[in-house]
């Protein structure tokens, strides 16, 4: 799979779903999110990838989406979907438990064995938990990518 474009979004750009009783710092590296307390909460947050879907006369394919985090103690990634414009999501991924370091997470694409057409615009939609009974969990959301083939 030959890379014909990379995007990349940053962290502190990226759109919070429901805040909540979450604290928010948009830094220089990115976005802290902190539950306070030793409550429970999970949201969503949306990356707005800068989505080339034609190079040259050519029409780009979502070949990988790769997030890059770090989740303390008391906070997962919990899913990843991946969205073309409005359409239903070209691909989910459910029940995870991403937690500590990931500075490289990478989820292949592919639909029907093929890796989608991409027509109107990359979002990846990242859902964040925070369970565990620890007081000022706090995941550190760097930035979201896109291979596109």
């Amino acid at each position: 799979m030959a890379i014909k474009h990379a995007m990349w979004c940053h962290g502190h750009s990226l759109a919070i779903e429901n805040v909540g009783p979450l604290q928010v710092v948009r830094q220089g590296n990115g976005i802290h999110l902190t539950l306070p307390g030793k409550a429970t909460y999970s949201t969503w947050v949306h990356f707005a990838i800068p989505t080339p879907v034609l190079v040259n006369d050519v029409r780009l394919s979502v070949g990988t989406v790769i997030l890059r985090f770090k989740a303390g103690a008391g906070t997962m990634v919990t899913a990843v979907h991946v969205y073309d414009g409005e359409s239903p999501p070209i691909a989910n991924f459910n029940n995870l438990k991403l937690t500590g370091d990931h500075l490289m997470e990478k989820f292949a694409i592919k639909v029907k064995g093929a890796h989608p057409e991409i027509k109107c615009g990359l979002g990846i939609s990242v859902q964040v938990g925070f369970a565990v009974d620890v007081s000022n969990k706090t995941i550190h959301l760097i930035s979201a990518g896109c291979d596109f083939v």
